[in-house]
């Protein structure tokens, strides 16, 4: 009785090349399906558009807000008149005033609610031109998955290319 030889053969040159370029055709098969980087680059144009369209939207919102209140819109602080004025109306004198009213906060925060503001600060949250849920459709984590694995299958490509 003799033993059964455990010696492994290592697989042949061919065998090991077919398996490569099967490796590769299946790589370039799927990568076929994946969308192309222009595809993908119209997308962060398009994602870009979107946001610059944002950004005007709330300019011009924050503009219309500050002409109805009477106030002249500027990028920057215009001075301290402004101020005193608002914090008069509101029964403070100054903002450094550290007197508290609970009346006129209920009645700053009832304005600021009413012109369409949430405790001073725009609130869009009801717009119809801004539309969140369409920027994180457009950027979503599987279209860069997606353009990793387009890559990688060039660079296999590339390299089985320069192997022969």
């Amino acid at each position: 009785m003799s033993k059964a030889s455990t010696v492994r053969r290592l697989p042949s040159f061919s065998s090991l090349f077919s398996f490569l370029l099967l490796f590769s055709a299946t790589i370039i098969v799927f990568s076929s399906w994946l969308p192309s980087t222009a595809a993908l680059d119209a997308l962060d144009f398009e994602r870009a558009a979107m946001l610059q369209e944002q950004q005007q939207h709330r300019q011009r919102a924050a503009k219309r807000f500050y002409s109805w209140e009477g106030k002249r819109y500027s990028n920057r602080d215009k001075g301290a008149m402004d101020k005193r004025k608002f914090y008069q109306w509101a029964g403070k004198r100054s903002s450094g005033d550290q007197g508290f009213d609970i009346q006129n906060e209920v009645q700053k925060r009832k304005f600021y609610q009413w012109a369409g503001k949430r405790d001073g600060v725009l609130d869009t949250s009801d717009d119809p031109m801004i539309d969140n849920r369409r920027i994180t459709e457009l950027h979503s984590q599987p279209v860069n998955v997606m353009r990793d694995l387009f890559k990688l299958g060039k660079v296999v490509i590339l390299s089985l290319l320069a192997a022969l």
